[in-house]
């Protein structure tokens, strides 16, 4: 079975009833500590600071924190970033998503995630409009 199959497998299922999965490592603690089961639920839109989990190419899923979106290879992706990562993560096209992870999401979390995004957005401008 390939990737793509399973992916596809996980998403019909996310879209019809919430997936359990356990989250392990600490990159987002505190909001989600090591060892904590999650349930996964497809969603239409992902706002900042929604947590997703997306399926990675060497077939793990991860859990990170939605910054925004911007276009990657002609589409809309997601930028994402781990709650304890110092950079984000290379955009994440939509048909990677597994679903949103159902945890509390505070208003501060959604504004940091809108201030990330900023600073990540800045520097990318920055190093592309650098003088010469």
């Amino acid at each position: 079975m390939q990737r793509s199959d399973i992916l596809r497998a996980f998403r019909r299922l996310a879209a019809e009833t919430p997936l359990r999965m356990k989250i392990t490592g600490t990159c987002m603690t505190p909001a989600i500590a090591d060892g904590t089961m999650v349930s996964v639920a497809r969603a239409r839109v992902y706002l900042p600071g929604d947590v997703v989990a997306v399926l990675r190419d060497d077939g793990d899923a991860i859990a990170h924190r939605v910054l925004g979106y911007r276009l990657w290879e002609g589409r809309p992706a997601l930028v994402t970033q781990a709650d304890r990562g110092d950079r984000p993560d290379a955009p994440i096209p939509l048909d990677q998503v597994l679903g949103r992870v159902e945890t509390f999401v505070s208003p501060l979390d959604r504004i940091g995630a809108v201030g990330r995004f900023a600073r990540a957005a800045a520097r990318l401008v920055a190093r592309r409009w650098r003088p010469a």
